[in-house]
Protein backbone atom coordinates (compact mmCIF):
# COMPACT_ATOMS: atom_id res chain seq x y z
CA UNK A 1 0.00 0.00 0.00
CA UNK A 2 1.41 3.37 -1.02
CA UNK A 3 1.36 5.93 1.74
CA UNK A 4 -0.46 9.07 0.77
CA UNK A 5 1.42 12.34 0.79
CA UNK A 6 0.57 14.62 3.69
CA UNK A 7 -1.69 17.38 2.52
CA UNK A 8 -0.64 20.93 3.22
CA UNK A 9 -3.10 22.72 5.43
CA UNK A 10 -4.68 25.66 3.69
CA UNK A 11 -5.00 28.70 5.91
CA UNK A 12 -6.38 32.18 5.27
CA UNK A 13 -3.65 34.56 4.04
CA UNK A 14 -3.88 36.69 7.18
CA UNK A 15 -3.29 33.65 9.40
CA UNK A 16 -0.39 32.43 7.30
CA UNK A 17 1.15 35.90 7.29
CA UNK A 18 0.87 36.18 11.07
CA UNK A 19 2.58 32.80 11.47
CA UNK A 20 5.44 33.91 9.23
CA UNK A 21 5.85 37.13 11.21
CA UNK A 22 5.89 35.26 14.51
CA UNK A 23 8.56 32.91 13.18
CA UNK A 24 10.55 35.82 11.78
CA UNK A 25 10.57 37.59 15.15
CA UNK A 26 12.12 34.53 16.79
CA UNK A 27 14.67 33.97 14.03
CA UNK A 28 15.78 37.60 13.76
CA UNK A 29 16.08 37.84 17.54
CA UNK A 30 18.20 34.69 17.68
CA UNK A 31 20.50 35.23 14.69
CA UNK A 32 20.44 38.99 14.19
CA UNK A 33 19.42 40.80 11.04
CA UNK A 34 22.65 40.14 9.18
CA UNK A 35 22.95 36.56 10.38
CA UNK A 36 19.39 35.65 9.43
CA UNK A 37 18.46 34.25 6.04
CA UNK A 38 14.92 34.11 4.70
CA UNK A 39 15.36 30.34 4.49
CA UNK A 40 15.71 30.26 8.29
CA UNK A 41 12.28 31.86 8.58
CA UNK A 42 10.88 29.47 5.98
CA UNK A 43 12.01 26.48 8.04
CA UNK A 44 10.77 27.96 11.32
CA UNK A 45 7.37 28.85 9.89
CA UNK A 46 6.97 25.56 8.03
CA UNK A 47 5.99 27.18 4.74
CA UNK A 48 7.41 27.32 1.25
CA UNK A 49 9.93 30.00 0.33
CA UNK A 50 7.56 31.28 -2.32
CA UNK A 51 4.91 31.83 0.33
CA UNK A 52 7.22 34.10 2.31
CA UNK A 53 8.25 36.07 -0.77
CA UNK A 54 4.62 36.42 -1.83
CA UNK A 55 4.00 38.44 1.32
CA UNK A 56 7.45 39.99 1.79
CA UNK A 57 9.63 40.67 -1.27
CA UNK A 58 12.91 41.01 0.65
CA UNK A 59 14.54 40.34 4.00
CA UNK A 60 14.33 44.04 4.83
CA UNK A 61 10.61 44.09 4.07
CA UNK A 62 10.12 41.00 6.25
CA UNK A 63 12.09 42.52 9.13
CA UNK A 64 10.20 45.82 9.07
CA UNK A 65 6.86 44.04 8.74
CA UNK A 66 7.79 41.96 11.78
CA UNK A 67 8.45 45.12 13.75
CA UNK A 68 5.18 46.68 12.63
CA UNK A 69 3.28 43.53 13.54
CA UNK A 70 4.72 43.56 17.05
CA UNK A 71 3.99 47.25 17.49
CA UNK A 72 0.43 46.74 16.29
CA UNK A 73 0.03 44.01 18.89
CA UNK A 74 1.48 46.26 21.60
CA UNK A 75 -0.89 49.07 20.66
CA UNK A 76 -3.88 46.72 20.63
CA UNK A 77 -3.01 45.37 24.07
CA UNK A 78 -2.62 48.78 25.68
CA UNK A 79 -5.82 50.09 24.08
CA UNK A 80 -7.77 47.03 25.21
CA UNK A 81 -6.42 47.46 28.74
CA UNK A 82 -7.82 50.98 29.10
CA UNK A 83 -11.06 50.89 27.13
CA UNK A 84 -13.34 49.84 30.01
CA UNK A 85 -11.84 52.24 32.54
CA UNK A 86 -13.20 55.70 33.26
CA UNK A 87 -10.65 57.14 35.70
CA UNK A 88 -7.62 58.60 33.84
CA UNK A 89 -5.14 57.39 36.44
CA UNK A 90 -6.60 53.88 36.27
CA UNK A 91 -6.16 54.02 32.49
CA UNK A 92 -2.50 54.96 32.83
CA UNK A 93 -1.86 52.19 35.36
CA UNK A 94 -3.58 49.62 33.13
CA UNK A 95 -1.69 50.77 30.03
CA UNK A 96 1.65 50.59 31.81
CA UNK A 97 0.99 47.07 33.05
CA UNK A 98 -0.10 45.95 29.58
CA UNK A 99 3.01 47.50 28.03
CA UNK A 100 5.43 45.78 30.39
CA UNK A 101 3.50 42.51 30.21
CA UNK A 102 3.82 42.54 26.43
CA UNK A 103 7.61 42.62 26.60
CA UNK A 104 7.64 40.05 29.38
CA UNK A 105 5.87 37.63 27.03
CA UNK A 106 7.54 38.85 23.82
CA UNK A 107 11.19 39.55 24.81
CA UNK A 108 12.32 39.00 21.22
CA UNK A 109 10.72 42.31 20.27
CA UNK A 110 13.24 44.22 22.38
CA UNK A 111 16.05 42.63 20.41
CA UNK A 112 14.39 43.67 17.16
CA UNK A 113 14.22 47.30 18.32
CA UNK A 114 17.95 47.21 18.99
CA UNK A 115 18.66 45.64 15.60
CA UNK A 116 16.60 48.24 13.78
CA UNK A 117 18.60 51.08 15.31
CA UNK A 118 21.86 49.33 14.40
CA UNK A 119 21.00 48.20 10.87
CA UNK A 120 18.81 51.01 9.54
CA UNK A 121 20.58 54.17 10.57
CA UNK A 122 19.51 55.85 7.34
CA UNK A 123 15.88 55.92 8.53
CA UNK A 124 14.82 59.22 10.05
CA UNK A 125 13.29 57.56 13.13
CA UNK A 126 12.87 53.99 14.33
CA UNK A 127 9.38 52.55 13.88
CA UNK A 128 8.86 52.42 17.64
CA UNK A 129 9.05 56.20 17.90
CA UNK A 130 6.93 56.74 14.80
CA UNK A 131 4.21 54.65 16.42
CA UNK A 132 4.53 56.61 19.65
CA UNK A 133 4.22 59.91 17.78
CA UNK A 134 1.07 58.68 16.04
CA UNK A 135 -0.52 57.94 19.44
CA UNK A 136 0.83 60.98 21.24
CA UNK A 137 -2.18 63.29 21.09
CA UNK A 138 -4.45 60.61 22.52
CA UNK A 139 -2.13 60.20 25.51
CA UNK A 140 -1.56 63.93 25.89
CA UNK A 141 -5.33 64.31 26.23
CA UNK A 142 -5.40 61.60 28.88
CA UNK A 143 -2.65 63.21 30.92
CA UNK A 144 -4.26 66.60 30.45
CA UNK A 145 -7.49 65.23 31.92
CA UNK A 146 -5.46 64.08 34.93
CA UNK A 147 -4.08 67.59 35.29
CA UNK A 148 -7.51 69.19 34.89
CA UNK A 149 -8.91 67.00 37.65
CA UNK A 150 -6.12 68.02 40.02
CA UNK A 151 -4.42 64.63 39.90
CA UNK A 152 -1.25 66.10 38.36
CA UNK A 153 0.55 69.28 39.27
CA UNK A 154 -0.47 72.17 36.98
CA UNK A 155 1.46 72.46 33.73
CA UNK A 156 3.18 69.08 33.81
CA UNK A 157 0.90 66.86 31.69
CA UNK A 158 3.18 66.56 28.66
CA UNK A 159 6.34 66.39 30.77
CA UNK A 160 4.81 63.60 32.86
CA UNK A 161 3.85 61.70 29.71
CA UNK A 162 7.35 62.06 28.24
CA UNK A 163 8.99 60.98 31.50
CA UNK A 164 6.84 57.87 31.67
CA UNK A 165 7.66 57.04 28.06
CA UNK A 166 11.39 57.30 28.74
CA UNK A 167 11.04 55.15 31.86
CA UNK A 168 9.17 52.40 30.05
CA UNK A 169 11.43 52.28 27.01
CA UNK A 170 14.59 52.43 29.10
CA UNK A 171 13.27 49.79 31.46
CA UNK A 172 12.59 47.16 28.79
CA UNK A 173 15.93 47.83 27.08
CA UNK A 174 17.80 47.62 30.38
CA UNK A 175 16.30 44.40 31.64
CA UNK A 176 16.71 42.80 28.23
CA UNK A 177 20.42 43.61 28.22
CA UNK A 178 20.70 42.08 31.69
CA UNK A 179 19.51 38.73 30.44
CA UNK A 180 15.74 38.67 30.25
CA UNK A 181 12.43 40.17 31.19
CA UNK A 182 11.05 37.59 33.61
CA UNK A 183 8.85 39.13 36.29
CA UNK A 184 9.21 42.47 34.51
CA UNK A 185 5.73 43.64 35.46
CA UNK A 186 6.39 43.21 39.17
CA UNK A 187 9.81 44.80 38.84
CA UNK A 188 8.41 47.89 37.15
CA UNK A 189 5.70 48.39 39.78
CA UNK A 190 8.23 49.82 42.25
CA UNK A 191 9.65 52.20 39.65
CA UNK A 192 6.18 53.25 38.58
CA UNK A 193 5.07 54.00 42.13
CA UNK A 194 8.16 56.15 42.66
CA UNK A 195 7.33 57.97 39.44
CA UNK A 196 3.75 58.56 40.59
CA UNK A 197 4.77 59.89 43.97
CA UNK A 198 6.91 62.41 42.15
CA UNK A 199 4.12 63.78 39.94
CA UNK A 200 0.84 63.24 41.82
CA UNK A 201 -0.60 65.81 44.18
CA UNK A 202 -2.50 65.34 47.39
CA UNK A 203 -3.45 61.83 48.42
CA UNK A 204 -3.74 60.32 44.91
CA UNK A 205 -0.74 58.01 45.41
Amino acid sequence: MIASKPTRQHKPPAVRQAEILAAAAEVFAKHGYRGCEVQDVVLRAGVGKGTVYRFFPSKEALFLATLRHGLDQLRALTQAAVEDRADPLDKVRAAVRAYVRFFETRPEMVELFIQERAEFRDRSKPLYFLYKEAERQEWVALFQSMEDSGCLRPGCAEAALDALGYLLYGFVLSISSLGGVRHAEAAFEEIFELYLRGVLSGDRH
